[in-house]
């Protein structure tokens, strides 16, 4: 198993830089909001895949992150759900 630390480095400025798929990366959770029910409908039930480790992980943070903005929070569903 690889350690966080292993794969995150925190660059001068406080840019975070990582190798592979990481939630710290704001390209990856833009690319994964952008195509969100993609992903979340192509996972469904698919318990032994990386995605939907990958979408099960993220919906854990996006709450816990959206927690205290609702407003926030609704802009993300009404973007997900094409409204």
């Amino acid at each position: 198993m690889t350690k966080l630390e292993d794969n995150v480095e925190v660059r001068p400025g406080g840019e975070i830089s990582s190798t592979g798929v990481s939630l710290t990366s704001p390209v990856v959770c833009s690319a994964i909001l952008c195509d969100y029910n993609n992903l979340k409908n192509t996972s469904e039930g698919a318990f032994h895949t990386d995605l939907w480790a990958l979408m099960f992980d993220f919906d854990i943070l996006l709450n816990k992150t959206m927690r205290d903005y609702p407003i926030y929070k609704r802009i993300i569903e009404y973007k997900t759900n094409n409204v």
